[in-house]
């Protein structure tokens, strides 16, 4: 026995739609008259409970090595940030150096 809502209790009274309950997660299987299907995953305080925990190897390796790009991401950016400052320092002193050029005629412009 499933509790449902009204519109569901209605499809299935209507013979629109039959249900299959998975006992071990509680996810019901909506099988409509069209042959077309839609799962309703099981939510709520009485759902089967997901260890979270629960990894394999190869998950923890593909994890690891997103973490560790991530990282890498991170710092590339930071490094990428302080040398935009540099350059920006580098940029005013070159603008300063060809508008004290403009004005001083004798001096060659900076290379």
């Amino acid at each position: 026995m499933v509790m449902l809502c009204r519109h569901h209790h209605n499809r299935k009274t209507d013979a629109q739609a039959t249900y299959l309950l998975d006992p071990i997660t509680g996810d019901v299987f909506w099988l409509f008259a069209d042959g077309t299907w839609a799962v309703d995953h099981a939510q709520g305080p009485l759902a089967a409970v997901e260890k979270r925990w629960v990894q394999t190897y190869v998950q923890r390796r593909a994890r690891r090595a997103e973490r560790a790009a991530a990282r890498a991401a991170a710092a590339e950016f930071e490094d990428y940030q302080e040398g935009a400052e540099q350059r920006a320092e580098a940029h005013a002193r070159l603008e300063e150096a060809m508008a004290q050029a403009d004005t001083d005629p004798g001096r060659a412009p900076p290379e």
